[in-house]
């Protein structure tokens, strides 16, 4: 009585199918230019980004960028594997402390 492991998936991926006939395809939107916090150039268009997490405009905070910049400086990209085989970095420690 098992089914094939993909099966299951099959209503999923016919509904993924259908989506890509829109255009632009809502689940591949591209942003060719961020205007702000809440505005990209999509397809060419002024469109406003309503689903962002970006509404405390920390993707553009002058501070948050120059923090941005020395991590990268001091760290690189990141640890290039999961916590539990490359382990982390410090900075992610604080921030868990911080939040904690």
């Amino acid at each position: 009585m098992s089914r094939d492991l993909l099966e299951k998936f099959a209503p999923l991926i016919a509904e993924r199918e259908k989506l890509k006939a829109f255009e632009p395809d809502p689940l591949e939107v591209t942003m060719e230019q961020v205007l702000s916090p809440t505005e990209a150039i999509v397809n060419g268009r002024r469109t406003i980004l309503a689903g962002t997490n970006n509404y405390m405009a920390m993707t553009f905070d002058p501070d948050a960028i120059a923090a941005a910049r020395e991590a990268l400086e001091r760290f690189g990209t990141g640890t290039t594997g999961s916590r539990i085989l490359n382990g982390t970095y410090v900075l992610h420690r604080r921030l868990e402390e911080t939040l904690a």
